[in-house]
């Protein structure tokens, strides 16, 4: 995919050259439908294990009576595969939380065709709901640990010169009115850019579980509110969506490495004009880019001490090469980063 743009660069104390082949944001232009939304699926399951999940695997694997800080991220149902590791699981070498700063630019590289110009004094309006607790606890247990992607998030978008809004523990009518309203919100008109983050149960691919435990689509429910229909003061503008939560049940328990290969996949590019003498019109969904913890079908995980592995290296990410990279080339860079990460018992997140 060729990489055609880059953002307009946030001001800070090191001044870095900035070429047209590393940017913050690509021309993402991601249309829904027709396969026309471009998604970065990066990642595993987002649920918690319940007790009796719990108890059954302290029988079956009855480590050294030292119990893990990691965790599946989504429902408790049809979770006997899934195996609560022991804690020295995932990078020993980083067992303290995050600590986020993001290296800062002081120039822009601007190109109306192929960047995006994010010039504003607010970038945009950040937006971060994070369902920790839910109605079915025994069902859908507390995400602990969850309250630190929160905290690294924050300080990330904060950083990078967005206004953070945080919403908590949201039922499913307080999330709609609130979308509703947040696609509405005047600020956009003078914002430059804007983030979506939703953390939560996924109980199934392409679906969010709200705080009372009902099913939020996430195209219908939240990416069609901001479509150039339904969001004109956004349109022309980058909307980045990032989905912690599972889309299944499934755990990747990796396979064995190998000699080192590269898949290329070519995706052909067609086109038609239309009819002579139709009217040219702009497509309906576009600028979105929308980043999945998992792949549909799979599990995510979640740390009670650094939060989730997807979050945790989109923020390592983004803090680093956000001056001078494509957002599209930092989600495969955070791809890479999820391949590092491994429970005692192999399993991995798939991405």
């Amino acid at each position: 995919m060729e990489d055609v743009g880059k953002i307009a660069c946030i001001t800070g104390d090191e001044k870095k050259e900035i070429t047209a082949e590393n940017s913050l944001i690509g021309r993402i232009n991601t249309l829904a439908l027709g396969q026309r939304i471009e998604t970065a699926q990066l990642g595993n399951v987002d649920s918690d294990e319940n007790k009796e999940i719990k108890e059954k695997t302290e029988q079956k694997y009855p480590k050294s009576g030292k119990r893990s800080n990691i965790e599946v991220d989504g429902s408790s149902q049809n979770k006997e595969n899934v195996v609560i590791e022991t804690s020295n699981a995932i990078l020993e070498e980083e067992q303290a939380t995050l600590k986020v700063i993001v290296t800062q630019a002081t120039e822009y590289f601007l190109d109306p065709e192929s960047i995006y110009s994010l010039k504003s004094n607010v970038r945009g309006l950040a937006v971060i709901i994070n369902n920790e607790e839910f109605t079915l606890d025994n069902r859908y247990p507390t995400r602990n640990g969850s309250q630190v992607d929160v905290k690294n998030l924050s300080d990330l978008f904060n950083q990078m010169g967005f206004e953070v809004i945080v919403q908590t523990n949201m039922k499913r009518n307080e999330t709609i009115k609130f979308l509703i309203d947040f696609s509405s919100n005047p600020a956009h008109d003078s914002a430059d850019m804007m983030i979506f983050c939703m953390a939560t149960h996924g109980p199934e691919r392409s679906k969010l579980m709200s705080s009372d435990c009902l099913e939020l689509d996430i195209e219908t429910d939240i990416l069609r509110r901001f479509n150039n229909e339904n969001c004109p003061s956004l349109r022309g503008k980058p909307k980045f969506f990032i989905f912690q939560a599972c889309q299944g049940q499934e755990a990747d328990h990796g396979v064995p490495k190998r000699g080192s290969q590269t898949d290329n996949n070519n995706f052909g590019k067609t086109g038609a004009e239309g009819p002579p003498g139709s009217a040219l019109k702009d497509p309906a969904w576009e600028d979105m880019l929308v980043a999945h913890a998992t792949l549909p079908g799979f599990v995510s995980y979640r740390n009670h001490v650094r939060g989730t592995w997807f979050i945790e290296s989109l923020c390592k990410v983004l803090m680093a090469h956000s001056w001078n990279t494509s957002l599209r080339d930092m989600l495969d860079m955070v791809a890479r980063s999820l391949k590092k990460y491994q429970t005692e018992k192999g399993a991995k997140q798939s991405f």
